[in-house]
């Protein structure tokens, strides 16, 4: 069983708050992709009002777990998926509820990133009605302290100077009902990604480091907004691409190990993600741990799994055994 967004219900997420041509495509290059591994065979569940149903009586060996929307669409609920899943005692793939929890929340991510020794962007957390300090070092990232897919992150997510990040502030609890905001250091450096395809114990696979290639943005803040990655029409969407990332051994090692470190003190399971960036001091800090993270064939994943030599199918099929061999 492959698990998958419900297209039929609304998705606050995507563009315009629903499911569209190109998510549809993304779910047709997955399934074509799926078809040539030989070793599995799949059918699709996307219906998640009779998804609790049909787990009464169908026990599938594995389920795929690609349900990165949540249940119902709701990311929030990402991690009643698994939950679902393990109170049926269904072998899946991917990260447990608890990693799925605290890695929702990105500044518990920080903290646990600080016990172990890896560098972290400054922040504060403003909770609702917290005045915000005076004394903050410009510029500033303004961003929800929960949440994916670059939601609510805009060019206007980057402050300058007070009167910005007053700005930012109330558009986040204004227009997108934020609560609970991050006020964090900017970081203006080289923005690199770490992928990991295995489990602890029976083997990590770090793939090769990428780096986002910012270099086609014609003005404006260096960051992966909201349209970069759900807006076609966007010109921040072309704009970005990635590349195998041009670093020093030493760097490249140290995000490395912070990764592997990660992976398993979250609870990582078969496949996990890390974003990194360099601030103007060199010191390449931690952004975000993103366990399943993005399964789609133009995805940094898919995109670091391709300079491997694995191929799209590859790295499904990867993620694929290593659940097999998890679960067995």
């Amino acid at each position: 069983m492959t698990l998958l967004g419900d297209p039929r219900r609304p998705d606050s997420v995507k563009r315009d708050g629903r499911f569209n041509a190109e998510d549809i495509d993304t779910v047709a290059r997955l399934q074509s992709a799926l078809a040539t591994l030989e070793s599995y065979s799949f059918y699709y569940v996307d219906d998640h009002d009779a998804l609790i149903r049909r787990l009464e009586y169908e026990r599938p060996h594995l389920v795929f777990n690609l349900c990165d929307e949540g249940f119902h669409n709701r990311p929030d609920m990402e991690l009643h998926i698994p939950a679902l899943l393990e109170m049926r005692g269904m072998a899946y793939t991917g990260a447990p509820p608890s990693c799925l929890a605290m890695c929702y929340d990105k500044s518990l991510v920080r903290g646990l990133a600080q016990v172990l020794n890896i560098p972290v962007p400054n922040e504060i957390r403003l909770l609702p009605d917290q005045p915000v300090p005076a004394s903050l070092a410009y510029p500033l990232f303004v961003k929800p302290a929960r949440g994916d897919g670059s939601f609510a992150i805009g060019d206007w997510s980057v402050a300058a100077d007070r009167p910005a990040l007053l700005a930012a502030i109330a558009r986040l609890r204004g227009r997108h009902a934020v609560r609970d905001i991050l006020v964090q250091e900017f970081l203006e450096g080289r923005e690199y990604t770490v992928g990991i395809i295995g489990n602890v114990g029976s083997g990590l696979t770090v793939l090769p480091i990428i780096e986002v290639d910012y270099s086609a943005f014609p003005s404006g803040p260096h960051i992966q907004s909201y349209d970069s990655k759900w807006d076609a029409s966007a010109s921040a969407f072309a704009d970005i691409r990635f590349r195998k990332a041009e670093i020093g051994e030493a760097e490249a090692r140290n995000m490395e190990k912070a990764s592997v470190a990660l992976f398993g003190a979250l609870g990582c399971r078969d496949y996990a993600r890390f974003d990194f960036r360099a601030g103007t001091d060199g010191v390449i800090r931690l952004l975000e741990a993103n366990p399943n993270s993005s399964w789609c064939w133009d995805g940094k994943m898919a995109v670091m799994a391709d300079i491997a030599g694995m191929g799209y199918p590859g790295m499904l099929q990867a993620i694929l055994d290593c659940a097999w061999k998890r679960t067995r």
